[in-house]
């Protein structure tokens, strides 16, 4: 549970941060530390987006392989993270214990605007990677499916191949 902070009293509004930084508060702002913070969070935000981005484009061009089920299983993880955490990074208690004013996912270097959107845009981008996944696992399973079927011949049926003169039957009249 967050102390309440008197920050932003004169305006009539209490904060719910527990730390309050260089304004005066319970623990001092450590700039460095938060800096460490956010540069971290900004590379794991990166490593995110680029496995989304790769799968992605490998929806797109119909490619599955380990890089592929790398992706799947970072952004899963994360997914996992974010929602069993309440849906907050669990950086966020961390910045703020160091003395940062607000500690959300803002706290990257990314404009304020692109940072609040982040859940939106990465689980609709995330959405269409695995509809174009499922996508070409099932045309794949189709292609498979189509193709033992032209390789089973009908009980009784002669196949006619281009080798062969039309009358004959798979084995037989075959040159050496």
């Amino acid at each position: 549970m967050r102390a309440r902070s008197v920050v932003g009293a004169e305006s009539g509004k209490a904060s719910m941060r527990g730390e309050t930084g260089a304004r005066g508060g319970t623990d001092s702002l450590d700039r460095p530390l938060l800096t460490a913070i956010r540069a971290v969070h900004s590379a794991i935000f990166l490593v995110e987006l680029g496995s989304i981005l790769w799968l992605l484009l490998t929806g797109l061009a119909n490619r599955r392989d380990r890089t592929v089920a790398l992706a799947a299983g970072l952004v899963s993880v994360e997914s996992a993270v974010f929602v069993l955490n309440d849906q907050t990074c669990p950086l966020t208690p961390l910045v703020e214990r160091h003395g940062a004013v607000r500690g959300s996912v803002s706290d990257i270097f990314l404009p304020d605007p692109v940072a609040r959107t982040i859940p939106i845009w990465s689980s609709g981008l995330l959405a269409v990677a695995f509809a174009l996944h499922l996508r070409g696992v099932a045309r794949a399973r189709r292609e498979r499916r189509g193709v033992a079927a032209v390789r089973q011949p009908l009980q009784g049926v002669p196949i006619v191949r281009p080798d062969r003169s039309p009358g004959s039957a798979v084995g037989e009249g075959r040159d050496r």
